[in-house]
């Protein structure tokens, strides 16, 4: 019992320092040598027993060497178990009666039995003359014992088996169960990155608006309020779902608005849809290239008149002032504004340095634009140098030049010089009414804004002697295109009140950059390029927030162009539209409601990113200026007829 117990502690003591430990095993053999030398005669079964168990339990160890354990614990076993057995069988046995222990090689007297059974076989002794005590040799027969030992063996070879299964089927649970902890940690890995990315680039499933209309929602079925607060977020949510989320109502105000102004603004920012019938009987051109034929060929252009070049170098180094009179730069270069505004502008940028170009081929490039414009009363090249020159204002004068890379500025003047390159005259909406040839080309989507894209970049692609990009890098060159293409489509006043909404609600954050949750992130190049538009957007209706007289010069200019696309509307039997029958028309009407609601909203974005800039800005005190004038005119016939 002591050899019991001994083992027992220390196999405690063992495992306590190492739950893996196999000291137990080798200590268990102490217990076992008590128990053989105990039993004698029943050793066998106790043997069997005792190492099946032995083998079993350890077999549930998890540790790499067990296999080298279960050979040792085996090999040890058989040892201990001769031994055993040979001091059993050769150097002790016990008297069944005396209880003294004698050699095992003498014959031990254990049954008494009558000496008449006694036969001549049997090894015996006489007690009395009638009783007998018979005589027994060593109980261990050495075949029986090695064909147990045999037995042993066999039994470990399958324990050995059984210990290579265990162990692969443990092998292949650990490491599926390893390969599962690392998928997790990877799952955790990638949603850590994708809580990363949502936060770096604010991706999401769900838009802005679908999370605000789910947030309104939800509001509403969490809180109990009062009806006219849910009818409020009930006009809220619909609002929201509308496909015109940008769009002015018209319909609000009651009479405020004036019935004609209304449906000029109406026609204005609709898309309109196609009408079925010829091309010809619509619009008097039988394909695309009938109409295209007044782009086929280049314009001459005119020298600067003899003796005016130092009046246009002098006139030039005021292109940084809002004021700047680009009619007398018309005068001074016989018609040719837009180039040596472009060059100027260009030279005071730097450009052809910073980009490394050929100035003969930027040249080249700006004749060969301005030559491309026709000869319209509005829609001309003096359109265009009045739009670059704003342009080069907004990007130069205003303490903003540095927000934008170079590359941004750079596109800025292109853009704003082949903004209206080949405008026919007309306005989208009678292009799509009549099914006009471009029309169906840009499917009725930013006819005349994609056709000056698309005419502008077709030049430079057929003329490498004017292809102003051609030097540049393929990575450079698609950035650059893709501001010009932003901003050129920018000018499509169908979108006009959608970039109004937001840049409003970008500059309205503070404008001061996008780390505190508002404002326009100049770091950002979508908010940089949405401040370009709006530049170029203003720079296209900029005759109104110019001085007066400027003022009136373009006001007339554009209405003549409305009133020759009334005088073919009326040929081609189509209704007029508003404000282009030049009989009808009241100019200071048509003025007042374009500067209250197309210009004012566009330059007040714009004034309340400069203020948050710190810069204050002429044209908004010009625009009111104009406007009182024009609301001030009296109806005559001599003002409608100008």
């Amino acid at each position: 019992m002591y050899a019991c117990y001994i083992a027992y502690e220390l196999g405690r003591i063992f495992l306590y320092k190492d739950e893996n430990s196999m000291a137990p095993l080798y200590l268990s053999f102490l217990p076992f040598i008590v128990f053989q030398l105990l039993l004698r005669d029943a050793h066998i079964i106790f043997t069997l027993a005792w190492f099946t168990s032995l083998m079993t339990n350890n077999l549930q160890i998890g540790i790499t060497t067990l296999r080298y354990h279960v050979i040792a614990a085996c090999v040890l076993f058989i040892v201990i178990y001769s031994c055993l057995v040979n001091f059993v069988a050769y150097v002790f046995a016990s008297d069944e009666y005396d209880q003294t222990f004698v050699l095992a090689r003498n014959i031990i007297y254990r049954e008494q039995v009558p000496c008449s059974t006694v036969t001549n076989e049997d090894t015996f002794r006489n007690l009395t003359a009638t009783i007998c005590q018979l005589g027994y040799s060593a109980e261990i027969t050495p075949p029986e014992e090695i064909t147990y030992i045999v037995g042993i063996i066999l039994i470990t070879v399958c324990f050995l088996s059984l210990e290579e299964f265990i162990n692969a089927y443990a092998m292949n649970i650990l490491h599926r169960s390893r390969k599962v902890h690392s998928m997790e940690q990877q799952n955790e890995q990638l949603k850590n990155k994708l809580h990363v990315v949502k936060k770096d680039v604010n991706l999401d499933l769900d838009s802005p608006i679908t999370k605000v209309i789910k947030s309104i929602k939800s509001l509403q079925d969490t809180y109990s309020l009062d009806v006219d607060v849910m009818e409020s977020l009930d006009y809220v949510i619909q609002i929201l779902s509308s496909n015109q989320l940008f769009m002015p109502n018209l319909d609000m105000g009651g009479e405020a608005m004036d019935s004609d102004v209304k449906t000029w603004l109406t026609s204005m920012i609709a898309h309109h849809k196609t009408d079925s019938g010829s091309l010809e009987k619509k619009f008097g051109f039988a394909s695309l290239d009938d109409f295209m034929k007044p782009l086929t060929g280049q314009t001459h252009i005119p020298k600067a008149l003899h003796g005016h070049e130092l009046k246009i170098s002098e006139l030039l180094e005021t292109i940084d002032q809002w004021d700047f009179d680009l009619f007398e730069l018309e005068r001074l270069t016989n018609g040719a504004p837009l180039y040596y505004l472009a060059m100027a502008a260009f030279q005071k940028h730097g450009f052809i340095e910073k980009f490394n170009l050929d100035e003969h081929v930027v040249r080249t490039f700006f004749r060969t634009i301005e030559s491309k414009y026709r000869p319209l009363s509005y829609h001309s090249a003096l359109h265009a140098a009045d739009v670059l020159h704003a342009m080069h204002f907004f990007l130069s004068s205003l303490g903003v030049r540095d927000k934008f890379k170079e590359d941004e500025i750079f596109a800025g003047i292109i853009a704003a010089a082949i903004h209206d390159v080949d405008h026919p005259g007309y306005t989208n909406a009678y292009l799509i009414t009549s099914s006009n040839p471009l029309a169906l080309r840009y499917n009725d989507i930013a006819v005349l804004e994609s056709h000056h894209c698309a005419t502008a970049f077709e030049l430079m692609a057929a003329n490498p002697a004017c292809n102003i990009l051609g030097k540049l890098p393929a990575d450079k060159l698609k950035t650059i295109r893709g501001h010009i293409v932003s901003m050129v489509l920018a000018t499509d006043m169908s979108n006009h009140f959608e970039f109004i909404a937001k840049f409003k609600i970008k500059a309205g954050g503070g404008g001061g950059g996008g780390q505190n949750g508002g404002g326009l992130d100049f770091d950002d190049v979508k908010d940089r390029q949405l401040t370009l538009n709006i530049f170029i957007k203003c720079g296209d209706i900029s005759n109104a927030a110019k001085s007066l007289p400027v003022c009136k010069k373009w006001a007339y200019k554009i209405m003549e162009e409305f009133f020759k696309q009334g005088d073919e509307e009326k040929k081609n039997g189509y209704p007029v539209s508003m404000f282009m029958d030049r009989k009808t028309t009241f100019i200071p009407k048509c003025q007042v409601g374009f500067v209250d609601y197309i210009v004012i909203p566009l330059y007040e974005a714009l004034d309340a990113f400069l203020h948050s800039q710190n810069h204050d800005f002429i044209a908004i005190s010009n625009l009111v200026s104009n406007r009182d004038y024009w609301k001030a005119q009296p109806v005559t016939t001599e003002i409608i007829s100008k």
